[in-house]
């Protein structure tokens, strides 16, 4: 029996028309992360100090965290810019391809594809560095991985939380479909300000001018009391209650996204 929610041909089908489609888009957006990857090498080596012998991973990785943060929020942002015109929007809901099937090719295309090449671009831009460094300057790299995250913190997490954060884009995604970027990063911001000022009332109606300051406390995690420098005291949430709220952030909060993701493309399909 056929089944109409998934089928790998169907699947397949969709992805070949994207990709085919979008192919220039593609390619633009790679040689973007290469070139942009390979500047950055010349960049860092150009600035490197004559004295300077060993050279850290932990000193270059922060920049490979922040454009590969940029890199999921970006593709993520434009995963249905289809929907912006009326014809790219009939064409893309008259595929002979199921909405999940849609959606889950967006999300494959947006965060697979992406991280895969990106940390392609990512190992070449490295080995560039690497041979400039060795050959040019006689050098040596650490690979000090301990040192890039903090203790408890792997690398991991930092996927789980780049899995978060492509999940928010690929939502906002749904509701804005032109300069749908800067839009669902505007309302992110708020979203987040607007946790910790809900976080701010409940701290200061519970403790009023017990507070340090009124907006000293990490929401939802500490809250610091004492008026003085001597009689500060610090309230931290119970190892149970965080890691209950951890639990919720990476497996609860991340396929519900995606459940609503679907379910906004459901509604615009309807419309």
């Amino acid at each position: 029996m056929q089944n109409n929610f998934f089928s790998i041909n169907r699947m397949g089908m969709y992805l070949r028309k994207e990709i085919s489609d979008n192919y220039k888009t593609y390619l633009l957006s790679i040689a973007l992360m290469l070139a942009l990857g390979v500047g950055i090498a010349l960049f860092a080596f150009a600035n490197l100090n004559q004295w300077e012998k060993e050279i850290k991973v932990s000193h270059i990785l922060p920049v490979y965290i922040i454009f590969f943060t940029l890199f999921i929020g970006l593709d993520a942002s434009r995963s249905f810019n289809a929907l912006a015109k009326t014809e790219r929007r009939m064409d893309f809901f008259l595929l002979p391809a199921s909405k999940f099937e849609k959606v889950l090719g967006q999300y494959l295309i947006t965060f697979i594809f992406v991280s895969v090449i990106f940390h392609c671009c990512a190992w070449v831009s490295f080995q560039t560095y690497q041979s400039l460094v060795v050959t040019y300057k006689q050098a040596v790299m650490i690979y000090d991985w301990d040192q890039v995250f903090p203790p408890k913190f792997t690398y991991g997490n930092y996927l789980q939380l780049m899995l978060g954060l492509h999940a928010a884009f690929f939502f906002g995604a749904t509701f804005f479909y032109r300069f749908s970027f800067p839009k669902i990063f505007f309302c992110f911001l708020i979203f987040l300000f607007g946790i910790w000022f809900i976080n701010i009332a409940i701290t200061n109606a519970l403790f009023g001018k017990a507070l340090h300051d009124w907006y000293t406390n990490l929401p939802y995690f500490a809250i610091f009391t004492g008026n003085d420098r001597m009689h500060n005291f610090a309230y931290v949430v119970p190892e149970w209650l965080g890691r209950a709220n951890l639990f919720i952030a990476q497996f609860l909060l991340i396929p519900a996204l995606w459940v609503l993701s679907y379910f906004r493309i459901s509604d615009k399909e309807i419309q």
